[in-house]
């Protein structure tokens, strides 16, 4: 049976590999950079993902059951940094 991990780990998790992320766009050429992992995808495609599913989600946690999240805009590393933030916060 797989381990829960408690609630603020989840938290420092999702921090991490968000900076983890963003480390490797700046550290990248340019972001139209393949992702091997994600054929078809660049790094552009994977931080827009990333950004608009973050964004649901934080708009989701934060808004409680009742209420439906805003759509989500455009995304870049700025962005991803921003949506990471506020889905830990909330």
């Amino acid at each position: 049976m797989p381990k829960t991990l408690e609630y603020e780990t989840l938290l420092t998790l999702i921090g991490e590999r968000s900076a983890a992320f963003r480390a490797t766009i700046a550290d990248a050429p340019g972001l139209g950079v393949p992702v091997p992992s994600c054929p078809g995808w660049t790094l552009a495609d994977l931080a827009q993902h990333l950004a608009v599913g973050r964004r649901k989600w934080a708009a989701i946690v934060a808004a409680g059951p009742a209420d439906a999240p805003p759509p989500p805009p455009a995304a870049d590393a700025d962005e991803l940094a921003r949506t990471t933030q506020e889905l830990v916060d909330a």
